[in-house]
């Protein structure tokens, strides 16, 4: 097995959460499915880099980013901690830091 199928995987849910996300953030604290649907991908996100590290050691040393390893936390954080999630630092993550996450992963896929 190669890491390209969890970089696929991840690449495809940064596009899906850019696709759908309202332009307007106070849209997006009004719309629980907009916000079930982001911070769904998000876990995804942070589930594939989780799997990237655990089956693929070398490659994960060679090219995480600190992004990555925050990609794994929010997706602990938002797993077992719904209700305490904070939709400002969403908006700020999914608006701002999803692009350089998108780049970084992209470059690596072959």
């Amino acid at each position: 097995m190669q890491p390209n199928p969890y970089l696929v995987s991840i690449l495809s849910s940064v596009e899906a959460i850019e696709s759908y996300l309202p332009k307007d953030e106070h849209i997006f604290k009004k719309d629980h499915k907009s916000q079930d649907a982001v911070l769904m991908r998000l876990q995804d996100i942070g589930e594939n880099f989780s799997r990237l590290r655990d089956n693929f050691p070398d490659f994960w040393n060679e090219h995480s980013t600190n992004d990555w390893v925050k990609a794994i936390g929010l997706r602990n954080i938002i797993s077992h901690g719904y209700a305490e999630i904070n939709l400002d630092i969403i908006w700020v993550l999914v608006t701002k830091d999803l692009s350089r996450l998108r780049k970084s992963v992209k470059v690596l896929i072959s």
